[in-house]
């Protein structure tokens, strides 16, 4: 099952003087991403997100340790996990999304498509519902 998630395949050129992963980034709505932000030092177990984008589209990527992601389309829940081994995530808009940092020593980066814009997120889990319903009317 996929809730309109995607995995990007990550390339790993390894060397005697280092190990080098490239990722090429897709196009998207808003053609570029504009934003990096990354989360360090989140205790083990510690939950971060819980919230949804009306308009962002994400890629996220571990570049360390072990964080398990939960998707959530307001129908369907998944879960899948991330860490450095893994491919990137790429979560498109309209996805209720939570991290949970399965190591102390964990690295998620993430690059948004838009500026931060407080007014595009949902924080409330019962308005994230109520919005998936009225987008779906008006589809």
């Amino acid at each position: 099952m996929t809730l309109g998630y995607s995995w990007i395949v990550k390339k790993n050129i390894l060397s005697p003087n280092g190990a080098l992963s490239v990722i090429g980034l897709p196009s998207t709505k808003h053609q570029t991403f504009k934003r990096l932000f990354y989360i360090t030092k989140a205790p083990r177990l510690s939950i971060r997100g819980e919230h949804a984008h009306k308009l962002c589209t994400q890629i996220m990527m571990c570049l360390k340790g072990q964080i398990e992601v939960n998707i959530d389309d307001g129908t369907n829940k998944e879960t899948l996990i991330l860490s450095e081994h893994s491919e990137a995530l790429l979560l498109p808009p309209g996805l209720w999304s939570s991290q949970k940092y399965l190591t102390d020593d964990s690295l998620l980066i993430v690059l948004a498509d838009i500026d931060f814009d407080e007014n595009e997120y949902i924080r409330n889990y019962q308005d994230f519902l109520n919005w998936v319903n009225n987008h779906d009317a008006i589809k």
